[in-house]
């Protein structure tokens, strides 16, 4: 009997099970699942939690009700290390797990980029806990205002405009009117910031839609610093230059909440286990395995996979969409080789579109191959939704925790 070891029951672990289950046979394959935590949660959602829009349990759901338990074992633990010369997993608490084959869905953490002070003194948003501590940082600063009508309080910074952080922002401006009440003042005493290196905004996208985030945003009243490079966080305080400013002045920007969504990387995991990586993501073979580990299938947040229409080595972006894509081929890329039946095909991702949403009923993006945006992009983005919560949790899930009211 063989054994499959997945770690990381994101978007890519869970779907590959979903997927490898059904392509095996039982008696002949014994798979263990290893997660620090016994629930799945939707990644893209977290950010309407941390805002008090959603509660966790809307967006989660218990992980062993996607195991076939006949053939899945749930092991609740945190990895440590992967050592591949001896093929075991080393956990914390646990003995170590031997493995005839490894799946590496380890997921993401906040990137810093080693900049002082990012770690220590702003709120990162990565999962379910991190948006549950924006959630009451929100409720403290409130009070502290109402006690004390510091306007620091008010003031409310994101750093990074990513897809997070203008997510992020679009959720806070709608819930203004509840923070301003928190705190007894009046919404328009609130202010928002985005904080954003690039000169050139939203660049991944047409003109376009770009330039309709861009005016979207600042109709509704959040303030974007293009150009500007962050050189150290204190408690209340971003201190950046102007990226093309040769003089190296120093800026300040004061609030009392400062959020970080400036990237992330993958887990330290793949650090910790000595793999060659960039940013804890390993450049995978075309069939998604691990260089001289062929036992070894890298997925989602710890892979890169070179996207060949972009010149030089250009890796496609982390997202849930092609940690589903990897996730579904590993999954028969390994049943073929188990079953005697290997697919020649090399992996290809078809990217299907990005749609960013600003609030609940602000979008904007591109969607199987068109350009969206406004109230169509809103309905697009939660249907985009409705289908990764589909294809990880079947249709039980999406009908309990999909997004139908589609235009509100």
């Amino acid at each position: 009997m063989k054994k499959v070891v997945v770690l990381g029951a994101g978007y890519a672990g869970l779907h590959f099970i979903e997927k490898f289950q059904k392509r095996v046979d039982p008696a002949a394959v014994q798979i263990i699942l290893v997660d620090q935590n016994d629930y799945h949660y939707q990644t893209t959602e977290i950010h309407q939690v941390a805002v008090g829009k959603t509660k966790p349990e809307q967006i989660s759901y218990p992980i062993r009700d996607i195991l076939n338990s006949e053939m899945t074992t749930f092991v609740q633990d945190r990895v440590l290390k992967i050592d591949p010369e001896n093929k075991r997993v080393l956990l914390q608490k646990h003995a170590p797990i031997d493995y005839d084959y490894c799946i590496l869905s380890l997921g993401f953490a906040s990137e810093t980029y080693g900049i002082p002070g990012a770690q220590q003194n702003t709120l990162p948003l990565t999962n379910v806990k991190d948006a549950l501590a924006i959630l009451a940082h929100f409720q403290k600063v409130a009070d502290h205002y109402r006690k004390f009508h510091d306007p620091q309080d008010l003031q409310i910074l994101i750093c990074g405009m990513g897809y997070t952080g203008i997510e992020l922002a679009g959720e806070i401006n709608d819930i203004k009117p509840q923070l301003a009440k928190m705190a007894g003042c009046e919404s328009k005493d609130i202010k928002i910031t985005l904080i954003n290196s690039l000169t050139r905004l939203l660049q991944q996208f047409d003109p376009k839609v770009a330039h309709y985030g861009v005016h979207t945003l600042t109709h509704l009243g959040i303030k974007i610093i293009p150009g500007a490079t962050i050189k150290q966080i204190f408690p209340g305080v971003v201190n950046y230059v102007h990226t093309n400013d040769q003089t190296g002045q120093r800026h300040q920007l004061k609030g009392h909440t400062i959020l970080w969504t400036t990237g992330v990387r993958g887990s330290q995991v793949i650090d910790d286990s000595g793999f060659a990586n960039h940013h804890g993501r390993i450049k995978v073979t075309k069939h998604l395995t691990v260089p001289g580990h062929d036992e070894l299938y890298s997925l989602g947040d710890v892979a890169s996979v070179i996207n060949p229409e972009r010149a030089g080595e250009k890796y496609y972006s982390p997202s849930a969409q092609i940690a589903l894509s990897m996730a579904s081929f590993a999954a028969r890329d390994l049943a073929g080789r188990l079953n005697g039946r290997p697919q020649k095909a090399d992996y290809k991702y078809c990217w299907l579109g990005t749609v960013v949403s600003i609030g609940n009923t602000h979008a904007f993006g591109r969607a199987l191959g068109v350009n969206v945006t406004g109230r169509s992009a809103s309905v697009m983005k939660k249907l985009i939704a409705d289908k990764s919560l589909y294809q990880v949790g079947g249709v039980g899930k999406m009908m309990k925790l999909g997004q139908f009211d589609l235009y509100h």
